[in-house]
């Protein structure tokens, strides 16, 4: 649209960001399950023997790295839109908080009667740390941004240049760490809160820089959009290359690297992360139904990071069960068990929780809202 302001164009890039992130967030921790359902079902993936197979796992899981540095950069510009005062701040992280100690306590709840295992005192242990279950400990880092956020807020008003400095020295300092090896020490039970806000610093300060200055920093991001689409190709390319050289040995082996290598500090994941920022940041102005059902499913973020391991641990226990030997001829029925279950995860896991909330949503006239 013609003439619109630098900032609401932003805006709308980075809510339909928000919804991509969150589609990336779903299809990574889906392509988890469907794998290691068929690993420990008895498929050995490999290059050779599976190439299909190991190659839309590596690159899946590959180029959705860019999810959690994107919803920390829209988390921050988001905030910096609607700064808090130091009071508002604390309240803000506060009930943060609460929302995340009661559904990773009854998320974990549920997964013990599920499995019929639970233990009180490693329940207490993963949420004091951040972990109840893999996608909530989003919440801990997000109140705690909040709490940060007046004083970043400052930085970035008053000093853009120095939060720059300071976002680029944090991400070094992640890069030394996960290839020297150090940040598997620095996972230890107490830093468990403490390393996260570090390592996602850089990405939440851009956010709050770039939504602070956007008026200033849209019309220079525009004029370089091609170079921005470039910078994206090249950046899926390395991290689909890094990828290969550093994860592979997780397949049947323990990867030396965290997450088995598969990880938002490497420098390609980092690149990739900053490449698809920039590219929905230059992103013109249009309009598209596409683009409102994104952004659409953006808004509807939390309550699907809140459900969708729920899902998936269910879906994952249902199909456990299900004899696919014996449903199709045995040399066939791994080489259909992941192309099967695959998009099974993608689906439950996304649209499971988007009725779930809209189910509760009007059952309560919009008061569910505030679980979320």
């Amino acid at each position: 649209m013609p003439g619109e302001p630098a900032g609401p164009v932003l805006w709308k890039n980075v809510a339909l960001l928000r919804g991509v992130a969150i589609l990336a967030v779903v299809v990574n921790h889906s392509t988890v399950a469907s794998f290691t359902l068929a690993r420990e079902s008895g498929t050995e993936i490999t290059p050779s023997g599976t190439p299909v197979a190991f190659w839309t796992m590596m690159v899946l899981r590959t180029l959705t790295l860019f999810c959690v540095p994107a919803f920390f950069f829209a988390a921050g510009f988001m905030i910096a839109r609607f700064p808090p005062t130091p009071r508002v701040a604390v309240k803000s992280a506060a009930r943060i908080l609460a929302k995340y100690v009661c559904w990773g306590a009854l998320g974990m709840t549920a997964v013990g009667v599920a499995t019929g295992e639970f233990d009180l005192a490693e329940a207490g242990t993963r949420l004091l740390t951040g972990h109840p279950l893999p996608t909530y400990w989003f919440l801990m880092v997000i109140a705690e941004f909040y709490l940060l956020a007046p004083l970043l807020l400052r930085l970035a008003s008053r000093a853009p240049r120095l939060a720059v400095l300071i976002a680029i020295a944090a991400e070094v300092t992640d890069w030394v760490l996960f290839y020297g090896g150090a940040s598997q020490a620095v996972w230890a039970p107490l830093a468990k809160v403490a390393y996260p806000l570090a390592l996602h610093l850089p990405f939440f300060l851009a956010g709050l820089i770039v939504s602070k200055h956007a008026e200033v920093l849209s019309p220079c991001l525009s004029r370089r959009r091609r170079h921005c689409t470039v910078f994206l190709g090249v950046g899926c390319i390395l991290a689909v290359a890094e990828t290969y050289l550093v994860a592979p040995a997780n397949l049947k082996t323990p990867s030396p690297f965290p997450g088995g290598g598969f990880s938002a500090e490497r420098v390609s994941s980092t690149l990739l992360a900053l490449a698809t920022v920039l590219w929905f940041a230059t992103r013109p102005s249009r309009q598209s139904s596409t683009s409102d059902r994104l952004r659409a499913v953006g808004l509807q973020s939390l309550p699907i990071l809140l459900f969708t391991d729920l899902f998936r641990i269910a879906l994952y226990a249902a199909l456990w069960h299900l004899p696919f030997d014996h449903i199709l001829p045995e040399q066939i029925s791994w080489i259909l068990l992941i192309p099967l279950t695959l998009p099974a995860f993608i689906i439950v896991c996304l649209g499971g929780p988007l009725l779930v909330a809209r189910a509760m949503e009007e059952a309560t006239k919009g008061r569910a809202r505030l679980l979320w």
